[in-house]
């Protein structure tokens, strides 16, 4: 509870402090600084002072991350995944395609089961499974980025900037991979 107050009255701080004294103080400033135009300097002033909140609110998530999972990004659990890949190395790269194949299937067929008994039926735990399966599905793709000698970070950003990209275009629907 005493936490919750303080996050409370922390909250009410900041607010207080964004609203009132920063715009006055940025004011202040720029009056004493001599600026011809001191909106457009306040308007900079404030724009870093946002960036630098989404800054630091982007690098506690990531801390958390860190620490809930022990890895933080594609690359990291790339590395963690390389680790644990165990196969004979002249299958280096049908190993682990075969495995990504296979764990889709599964993924596949929890989804089948959904579609046939309906989420009523269905356990508990059913995403929670589900999710599993997704996760071996993403070893197997780090493993066979590996012996590709491929960043899984890089193939990951690859593919988002094709989705923008098609995004920007309006070709998101359709087929084909040059679109």
């Amino acid at each position: 509870m005493h936490h919750y107050g303080y996050n409370m009255k922390r909250g009410r701080l900041r607010l207080f402090w964004e609203t009132l004294i920063l715009p006055i103080k940025l004011t202040l400033c720029s009056i004493e600084n001599g600026f011809v135009d001191s909106t457009q300097r306040i308007s900079k002033i404030w724009k870093d002072h946002k960036v630098r909140q989404k800054i630091k609110l982007k690098q506690q998530a990531d801390t958390w991350l860190k620490e809930k999972y022990g890895m933080l990004t594609f690359d990291d659990y790339q590395e963690t995944a390389r680790k644990t890949a165990v196969y004979p190395s002249n299958y280096k790269l049908t190993y682990p395609a075969l495995g990504l194949v296979g764990e889709a299937g599964e993924v596949a067929n929890k989804i089948k089961k959904i579609i046939r008994d309906g989420e009523t039926k269905l356990p508990p735990d059913w995403k929670d499974q589900v999710a599993s399966e997704i996760g071996d599905v993403l070893w197997y793709c780090a493993a066979l980025a590996s012996d590709l000698d491929i960043s899984l970070g890089r193939i990951a950003g690859q593919n988002r900037a094709k989705l923008e990209e098609r995004m920007q275009n309006n070709k998101i629907h359709g087929s084909g991979d040059k679109r």
